[in-house]
């Protein structure tokens, strides 16, 4: 890295809206608030409960107006929280212990300032400068000298771009499986504990459901409320639960290939990797 450049971070800003000090007046009905209870890397936390009144904003914003892609930072409780303002975020008001920063055209890309103020070795020297134990803070005076390093210009921006996209696939696929589980509570519901499709065939109903899964379903409940044919029954009931240790290489099922069985070790994120 050696075209990087070390520098303190205030020389690399056009500015640092900090407005830290009271908090301002809440109302039911407003503009949110953005504050450190709220901002977290890993995205705003919703909803947002404190709001300001919308005539009470520009009173308030007296110390500056965001513009779309400023950083915003927590400098307590939690400290060193980071996200970036986007076109409906930057609307709201800025409020207790965060600070907005802005870099400097041509010196410092804000979406390469966003992932370098979260990556762990500026948390780390992030830290080294705070102060309190109980509640770690960073003053400004602080924040303003903090060191920081940074490539040259187009490659903050080539940097920014690539962590942008990945970060997009992310939430992409975060959605799409809230989406999915959301789909498969829905199903479980339907065919487990409101028995859908039974009732769906009582009540003379087209079929909703492939012709294999609509047959697997009885066409009428029995006195219990359930399915008929049905049975009300515990997990241990019906399973055989082996676990605790490693299978002894003296019983061949396990060991011969024909059987796959699991141990921690064998859990790598949402995949699984058996031994045999």
């Amino acid at each position: 890295m050696t075209d990087w450049h070390d520098d303190i971070l205030e020389n690399c800003l056009e500015i640092l809206l900090d407005y830290r000090g009271k908090s301002p007046p809440k109302a039911s009905v407003g503009i949110p608030v953005l504050s450190a209870k709220v901002v977290k890397t890993s995205g705003l936390l919703q909803p947002i409960e404190q709001k300001i009144a919308f005539d009470y904003y520009a009173k308030w914003m007296v110390r500056g107006l965001p513009h779309v892609g400023d950083v915003v930072m927590t400098t307590e409780g939690p400290m060193g929280e980071v996200i970036q303002l986007t076109e409906e975020t930057v609307q709201y008001a800025l409020g207790q212990r965060i600070v907005c920063l802005r870099g400097k055209s041509g010196i410092l890309d804000n979406t390469f300032l966003r992932y370098l103020l979260s990556s762990p070795s500026q948390q780390n020297i992030l830290e080294g400068y705070s102060t309190g134990t109980t509640v770690p803070g960073i003053s400004q005076k602080a924040l303003r000298s903090l060191p920081i390093s940074y490539p040259p210009f187009d490659t903050q921006r080539q940097i920014g771009t690539l962590l942008s996209s990945l970060d997009d696939k992310i939430d992409l696929n975060r959605r799409t499986n809230e989406t999915l589980e959301a789909m498969a509570r829905a199903l479980f519901r339907d065919w487990f504990v409101d028995f859908g499709p039974t009732r769906a065939k009582m009540a003379g109903e087209a079929p909703y459901l492939s012709p294999e899964l609509w047959e697997l379903f009885p066409a009428m409940l029995d006195n219990e409320g359930k399915p008929e044919g049905w049975h009300i029954s515990s997990i241990g009931d019906e399973t055989d639960i082996v676990g605790g240790s490693t299978p002894s290489t003296s019983n061949p099922i396990f060991w011969n290939g024909d059987h796959y069985w699991a141990t921690p070790k064998s859990l790598f994120g949402n995949s699984l990797k058996c031994d045999s």
